[in-house]
């Protein structure tokens, strides 16, 4: 599924450009699929990218960016670690306050 995800993430950015909500949606499947085969790091990194585009899209206030705050948060969590968890309670703040 990684594999295939991947693929369909970097024709969407080539098709629509990586600040399309279709683009984003690749890769949000993708980071889910690389979470589910233990890859945490690489969705996070994904999460970092989906937040980055969403708030470049749709604003500081918008309730897709709130979704994307709480599901990077809980990539955090898995993760574990004072850091990360410290910053996953700063990431459910913020979703809560927009939301």
């Amino acid at each position: 599924a990684v594999q295939w995800l991947g693929s369909a993430r970097t024709a969407a950015s080539k098709l629509y450009g990586d600040m399309d909500l279709r683009t984003i949606d690749c890769l949000s499947d993708l980071a889910i699929a690389e979470a589910q085969a233990g890859n945490l790091d690489a969705s996070e990194r994904h999460r970092r990218d989906i937040v980055a585009a969403t708030e470049a899209t749709w604003g500081e206030d918008s309730p897709g960016l709130a979704i994307a705050l709480d599901n990077l948060g809980a990539i955090l969590q898995r993760q574990g670690g004072a850091a990360r968890l410290a910053e996953a309670v700063a990431l459910a703040e913020r979703a809560y306050t927009i939301n």
